[in-house]
């Protein structure tokens, strides 16, 4: 049985919208794409295929004590300018652009 103290609205399609007192979870897709709201402050989000976030302005990452990417084939970060630092799956880093400067 569901607990009582948690709500759900879900709809034939698929999507769902639940309340617990875990915190907020909206889904789609049967749970395929999903963004978990949670009481201890994370927030999680899921995706089977792709993640885009896109702004006119800034996307700023202000971490406390680290920033983490991972990817299992590359990193990559780039600018529309051309340059790139890039992070293989075997370990290699490749930096390029129209001037690199190293001190």
């Amino acid at each position: 049985m569901k607990n009582p103290e948690t709500k759900y609205w879900k709809i034939i399609s698929g999507q769902e919208v639940n309340l617990s007192p875990k915190g907020i979870v909206v889904q789609c897709c049967d749970g395929a794409v999903k963004i978990e709201v949670l009481k201890n402050g994370i927030v999680n989000f899921y995706a089977q295929d792709e993640i885009q976030i896109a702004v006119k302005g800034e996307i700023n990452v202000d971490a406390k004590r680290m920033v983490k990417m991972l990817g299992e084939k590359t990193v990559q970060v780039g600018s529309v300018k051309g340059g790139r630092v890039i992070l293989d799956k075997k370990g290699n880093i490749t930096v390029t652009g129209v001037e690199v400067r190293m001190n």
